[in-house]
């Protein structure tokens, strides 16, 4: 059976109590403590292991951040990606020559960091916006490395499916456009064509790993591939938890 390993303060804290009902062995970590079964690496968010046998070292993060950069799985995805023409930046090179990268997009970008753990939150940013409040507002936690820009898209709904080895086994619709702006509502997804073309963009594209997320939206009509995230530092919104414990178990 997996033994699963959670940290407080709780991340999406009715996942993680549903997770506490369906499953037989956890660990409940505070900040600073690190789990028994490994000691050399933790982390403040959320679910973080599921080992997948009873090794003392067996469990294992899903998966490692690096495959989770832009760099690193966009080329990858190209021909099914929402940002598939964009650019990867130096942070202070897109500060000190902004004017250049707008040309190139239009008065409106989006950017977002390289990185899979985030340094920001993607945004929307104007050409208008200064280096100052760009630096203070956007940048705030991201000292230097690349961003990604590319062009901003009219986004009608947004998706999150859990992929584990090979097969998508739950998902829900996080962010829908209602009146014109982007609003959370989580459902579970049962079936349906997002689902679907979530599964076959797994059957058809390189797998970062054996466990991880995919956001899928719809712009125009068209399904998009939005961005992969580990699955142990994923949000699961209203994803069926007993699919993903059965999926590991």
């Amino acid at each position: 059976m997996s033994h699963w390993i959670f940290f407080e303060p709780a991340f999406e804290a009715e996942n993680q109590d549903k997770f506490k009902k369906l499953v037989s062995s956890y660990e409940l970590l505070k900040p600073g403590q690190y789990p028994r079964y490994h000691h050399n690496t933790h982390t403040n968010k959320g679910i973080l292991w599921s080992s997948l046998d009873d090794r003392p070292m067996g469990c294992t993060v899903y998966g490692k951040m690096d495959k989770f950069n832009c760099s690193d799985y966009y080329p990858k995805y190209s021909d099914c990606l929402l940002n598939s023409h964009y650019m990867l930046v130096d942070l202070q090179t897109f500060l000190n020559c902004k004017e250049f990268y707008f040309n190139a997009v239009g008065n409106t970008a989006f950017v977002r960091p390289d990185t899979g753990d985030k340094a920001f939150t993607g945004s929307v940013i104007s050409c208008n916006t200064t280096k100052h409040d760009l630096r203070r507002c956007i940048f705030e936690g991201m000292m230097d490395g690349l961003i990604l820009i590319a062009p901003t898209q009219k986004i009608e709904e947004e998706y999150r499916f859990v992929v584990v080895e090979g097969k998508v086994i739950t998902g829900s619709i996080y962010k829908i456009r209602r009146w014109g702006h982007l609003e959370f509502a989580e459902k579970e997804i049962k079936g349906g064509a997002a689902l679907k073309y979530a599964q076959d963009i797994v059957d058809n594209h390189w797998q970062p790993c054996k466990a991880y997320t995919m956001d899928v939206c719809l712009v125009g009509g068209h399904f998009k591939v939005l961005e992969l995230n580990s699955f142990s530092h994923a949000g699961l919104y209203k994803s069926n938890i007993k699919k993903i414990v059965e999926a590991f178990n």
